[in-house]
């Protein structure tokens, strides 16, 4: 699945907060191994998921660290 396809999943809320590492993990995957390209507003969807995924680890979310 390309990085685009991705993103546009998870802007559209498919994903629950206890999958934002393995979406994270695998968008990192996509970028930098099969050098996938990311429109301006695919860069906008994964700086929030990078925000999400963030306050999900330091605690601000429902979902706890053992979640992950």
């Amino acid at each position: 699945m390309e990085a685009s396809a991705i993103l546009h999943l998870y802007s559209c809320g498919v994903f629950k907060d206890e999958e934002l590492a393995s979406v994270y993990e695998n968008l990192c995957e996509r970028i930098v191994i099969h050098r996938d390209q990311l429109s301006r507003e695919d860069e906008d969807v994964f700086l929030n998921l990078i925000e999400k995924l963030m306050a999900v680890k330091l605690g601000r979310s429902t979902v706890t660290r053992r979640d992950l």
